[in-house]
């Protein structure tokens, strides 16, 4: 994997679970269910992307949380103190269900000004889970670290209809918002690196701030202004400690391709292949070349509406397509996010597995 994502020689076709792995920090390894997917991987070679963090203090002020249970539905109401006044997020989550924003922090231009007089502390960081994780995985798989996205950051402050309108009507607020949050992110990011580089840890470092401002959403000229300013810095600083740089995004990225390559990443992940994607991944490879390693196009949704067959054609054609020493690892497009899986989609996962594994060979 991390040859494959350095342009180095490989002489197989690289794949890997998305998130799925039996280390300690991992839920799958705790459902019996997921049991043959986590055998199949130890079987046929797969590596494993695996997600991990370090511990964060300092930066920006922590808000006080109040939890309360109203009709059944855990309702969270978040309260960030700021100079110019309180800030207030209420989250709702139904029983069984995922949660919903109802009140984001950003209601009015008020609260903007609110945002931007939080003073914020040096951050330090404890990268030890990270290095704990690294000793873990070992040989078989590769740690995924995450570091904010300034415009990402921002999207969470608002209600998305409300971003959207103000994107496309009065953007001068919100671009200054981006704009003092990559002012704190680059120190961020600096800590993170700082503490990182002297341990020696092989990781892949990423941000998904900037799938939140692909098409349709925002125009390619708008994701030129509140993603290429900030993450090409930050890519470069990346690269300057050692360290690769991903960029994770789902949907439609035709029309930010070449965004995405002056940003200077190394990775573009999960490349959706479509309907949920807008390019083939023949198209895809003409356009990036070795600028860039591909990873994913094995699409979730797939592994649960389809049959096996179809996805040891789908990983037949991956190969068809890369060859087996070119710049790409075959993931599928995002975690396993069913607890216990459906029975097809542990058969269909294995597929992909076994395919990769005899095809790629």
């Amino acid at each position: 994997m991390l040859a494959a994502i350095r342009g180095e020689p490989v002489d197989r076709l690289p794949a890997a679970t998305y998130n799925c792995h039996p280390f300690s920090w991992g839920r799958h390894r705790e459902w019996a269910e997921y049991g043959p997917i986590l055998d199949a991987v130890r079987r046929t070679g797969a590596g494993m992307l695996c997600k991990v963090g370090g511990r964060r203090s300092g930066g920006l002020p922590e808000p006080e949380v109040a939890e309360t249970v109203e009709g059944g539905h855990r309702v969270s109401t978040c309260v960030l103190p700021t100079p110019e006044g309180p800030l207030r997020r209420v989250v709702v989550a139904p029983p069984g269900q995922p949660s919903r924003c109802v009140e984001p922090y950003v209601k009015d231009a008020r609260d903007i000004d609110r945002l931007l007089s939080l003073q914020v502390e040096p951050v330090r960081w404890d990268v030890q889970p990270v290095l704990d994780a690294c000793a873990e995985i070992g040989e078989a798989g590769l740690a995924y670290v995450d570091y904010t996205d300034p415009f990402g950051w921002v999207v969470a402050l608002f209600e998305q209809e409300d971003l959207l309108i103000r994107i496309h009507t009065d953007p001068s607020p919100v671009f200054a918002l981006i704009d003092w949050a990559f002012d704190w992110v680059r120190d961020e990011l600096a800590a993170l690196l700082d503490a990182l580089a002297p341990t020696g840890a092989e990781v892949l470092l990423y941000t998904c701030g900037p799938e939140y401002a692909t098409p349709p959403l925002m125009s390619p000229r708008t994701f030129a202004r509140v993603i290429t300013p900030q993450q090409a810095p930050l890519v470069a600083r990346i690269h300057r400690r050692g360290f690769a740089a991903s960029m994770h995004c789902h949907g439609r990225v035709r029309q930010v391709l070449d965004e995405v390559i002056a940003c200077g990443f190394d990775v573009l992940e999960p490349i959706e292949p479509p309907v949920q994607g807008d390019i083939s991944l023949p198209e895809l490879r003409q356009r990036v070349g070795d600028r860039l390693c591909l990873m994913g196009h094995v699409q979730d949704q797939e592994l649960y509406t389809a049959g096996p067959q179809r996805i040891r054609d789908h990983v037949a054609q991956i190969i068809e397509t890369i060859g087996k020493g070119t710049r790409f690892v075959a993931t599928p497009t995002c975690t396993p996010f069913a607890f216990p899986p459906p029975e097809h989609y542990v058969e269909n996962y294995i597929a992909f597995l076994e395919a990769a594994g005899a095809l790629g060979a």
